[in-house]
């Protein structure tokens, strides 16, 4: 069965751009003012502190996290000198 049969809708062509603006504007309009300029040295500032926040992480992450990673001996350091089993 085909949808809208018997109400006569096979015939009728829908128009999407009917409500489309004749024109179009050829430069976008800012409402807050002009676009931002680049800053080279926030950048470069910005990209340093970013290089030392990673640099902090790996450090933290390689001198607490990483050395526990000891194959063959899995309890924490702190229970290394008890015998449990």
């Amino acid at each position: 069965m085909k949808r809208g049969s018997g109400s006569g809708t096979k015939d009728r062509k829908i128009n999407l751009n009917a409500s489309a603006p004749k024109s179009k504007p050829s430069q976008p309009t800012f409402k807050s003012g002009p676009p931002l300029k680049p800053r080279r040295k926030l950048f470069v500032g910005l990209l340093a502190a970013l290089g030392a926040w990673i640099a902090i992480l790996l450090t933290l992450y390689f001198t607490t996290i990483y050395p526990r990673h000891v194959p063959g001996d899995i309890r924490p350091p702190e229970a290394k000198g008890t015998s449990a089993s």
